[in-house]
């Protein structure tokens, strides 16, 4: 199961990190951001035909789409429906690494200079780096934040 992060798109409303929700839509799990905007995999009149779409459930209104069969959400190939461009980047993360990702966010955010992971970690906001780090994967998914940043 994947976490997926909307860097940029034309909708400030579809931009943010999305969750799984617990349910599921046509043999995946379904997603939804902090503004209650849903990532679903949809079927198109024959099972076999399926696209991504990021929209309002409650409004019934897609936003972006994509024509794809596969299990996890593309991150190229989108379309507008009835949102302005751009459209969306997307980029999706295991488990653990989103945990690891919103862990050091929360630092950065926080403002938080100094935080455990394994050893102390300094955070040079004017470098954008940390100077000491538990790993080489925490190193990464800190530049990943950065990128986001």
């Amino acid at each position: 199961m994947h976490h997926y992060w909307v860097k940029e798109a034309g909708d400030p409303e579809a931009i943010g990190e999305y969750f799984p929700t617990g349910d599921e839509r046509n043999g995946v799990p379904l997603y939804q951001n902090q503004n209650g905007l849903v990532l679903s995999r949809e079927a198109h009149g024959s099972p076999e035909v399926y696209s991504w779409v990021i929209g309002s459930v409650s409004e019934r209104r897609p936003l972006y789409g994509v024509k794809s069969d596969d299990l996890s959400a593309p991150t190229l190939g989108w379309q507008a429906f009835t949102a302005p461009e751009p459209v969306p980047v997307i980029r999706y993360f295991s488990k653990a690494q989103a945990a690891c990702v919103r862990f050091v966010r929360s630092c950065v955010t926080s403002r938080s200079w100094r935080y455990q992971c394994g050893t102390t970690a300094i955070y040079n906001p004017k470098a954008k780096e940390l100077t000491t780090f538990a790993s080489q994967i925490f190193r990464r998914e800190m530049l990943l934040i950065m990128s986001f940043s």
